[in-house]
């Protein structure tokens, strides 16, 4: 998924979200492991999964059976693509032969109900194949029982071997004629082998005329899969459908699962986030444990997920169609390459810039700098600003700096403590935890850092030694 760590992957809550994603087939299973971005050059595509997500979630009342019953069949859809592809040029064996022929027999119970599927829910792009004429090649007494053996009339020359095969098989009875048989009756049955190897090439070269149709059936069931996976995730989270036609990201409420999820956990609320990026620099400011990463993280999910046509968690949000996502932070990076946090930054730093001068993306830098003396860190930072206004990106910085905001084209903070009830000291890191308000209000680009980290010292009531000296 674009080229981001696993570690940032879980960091940001993608994992979380994948997680509680509920296909049910190896088809769906690969599309879900193989997902990616659709890019600026397909957003049209984007659009149109987006819209099939909102009209399961819009009719879901009437399509709930009819998708429970389609998953139903779908389960029991296998991957025999690379059977199939080998059509053209091999023999399939039995085993091959009889996978195909379950596939088609799935195909012909499936192909009603995705038809009535699409009718009802309006679905687009759908492309689901009638393959009748397939399983009527490979179903030779049409009886739709998914066995698979030639009949003896297939070919002339197999009827005659198994008509000698039977009457053999009668002599094998009569104990006085076995051992003269026996040896004739071997020798029968390898030409039977023969001759059904000739049966298959055979069915091998009528079935190649269906090549297309079952490898685009085999694709629909993996995209209806996932399909239904991502309109069940929308409906139960209550996400919502995001515009992608924009070049403006304007975010309502947004929420963050993971992270909600774990609040919960502890009887605390997630607080929503509202924010309108464009392209150039957005700094968000707030002093440590303010909830910035949590801002950037939340930001960074939601649009990923629009990118990936999954609604999002928002009250309403337009997201521009990105080509690349980069998320700069010295969390979680290799520290095994011999390098310090800031010197990975650095590397990251090069590799993002080289691809965003030819490329429209979404770059997020966590806290750049933070790990180096904060004279030079600042004068990086205020670098790094100036470069990626200059670039065809939507780029957001957080940073407890100073005087780095004023080069941004706009200046976010988070509210952090500046709501707290009455209270008696000391007080316990969880009613500083529940009292931070983690929502973010626009200022103005010279509005000083918050400073928040000696209102929690004394909160946590640090020592009076220490802080007698504090100037």
């Amino acid at each position: 998924m674009n080229n981001l760590s696993s570690d940032k992957i879980k960091t940001i809550g993608i994992n979380y979200i994948i997680d509680n994603l509920s296909t049910v087939s190896p088809l769906g299973k690969e599309r879900l492991r193989n997902i990616s971005y659709y890019g600026r050059s397909n957003i049209e595509l984007l659009n149109r999964e987006l819209d099939n997500i909102q009209a399961l979630v819009d009719n879901h009342a009437i399509v709930s059976n009819k998708l429970l019953n389609i998953t139903t069949v779908i389960a029991n859809a296998k991957n025999i693509s690379k059977s199939v592809s080998k059509l053209p040029h091999h023999t399939l064996d039995e085993i091959e032969l009889f996978e195909i022929k379950k596939f088609l027999l799935l195909c012909d119970t499936l192909s009603p109900m995705i038809a009535d599927l699409i009718a009802t829910a309006h679905l687009q792009g759908v492309d689901f194949v009638d393959t009748t004429d397939a399983l009527n090649t490979i179903d030779f007494d049409k009886q739709r029982i998914s066995t698979f053996y030639f009949p003896n009339n297939y070919t002339e020359q197999l009827r005659k071997i198994r008509d000698s095969k039977h009457r053999l098989e009668k002599q094998l009875v009569d104990i006085t004629m076995r051992e003269q048989v026996k040896k004739e009756h071997l020798d029968i049955a390898v030409q039977e082998r023969l001759e059904e190897a000739n049966c298959r090439k055979i069915l091998c070269s009528q079935l190649a005329n269906f090549i297309d149709s079952m490898l685009t059936n085999l694709d629909c069931i993996g995209y209806i899969d996932l399909l239904i996976a991502k309109s069940y995730l929308a409906y139960k989270g209550n996400a919502v459908r995001p515009s992608v036609n924009t070049e403006r990201l304007v975010a309502v409420n947004l929420i963050n699962p993971n992270v909600a999820h774990h609040l919960e956990s502890k009887g605390r609320v997630f607080t929503p986030i509202s924010i309108e990026l464009d392209k150039g620099v957005t700094v968000i400011t707030g002093a440590n444990m303010g909830g910035k990463s949590v801002a950037l993280q939340t930001i960074m999910l939601n649009c990923m997920l629009a990118n990936l046509a999954f609604f999002v968690y928002a009250d309403s949000m337009d997201c521009p169609v990105f080509n690349f996502f980069e998320y700069v932070s010295n969390e979680g990076d290799d520290a095994e390459q011999g390098l310090s946090a800031f010197g990975m930054e650095i590397i990251k730093l090069n590799q993002v810039v080289d691809r965003a001068q030819n490329q429209y993306g979404l770059v997020i830098f966590d806290e750049f700098a933070k790990t180096t003396n904060a004279g030079e860190g600042q004068q990086l930072f205020s670098a790094v600003v100036k470069t990626f206004n200059q670039l065809d990106c939507i780029t957001v910085m957080t940073t407890h700096f100073d005087q780095v905001s004023s080069y941004a084209n706009a200046h976010y903070q988070v509210k952090g403590l500046s709501a707290l009830p009455p209270y008696t000291l000391p007080v316990s890191a969880d009613f500083i935890s529940a009292h931070l308000d983690y929502g973010l209000i626009k200022v103005d680009g010279n509005q000083p850092v918050p400073k928040d980290a000696l209102t929690i010292c004394h909160l946590l009531n640090l020592s009076p030694y220490i802080l007698s000296h504090l100037n």
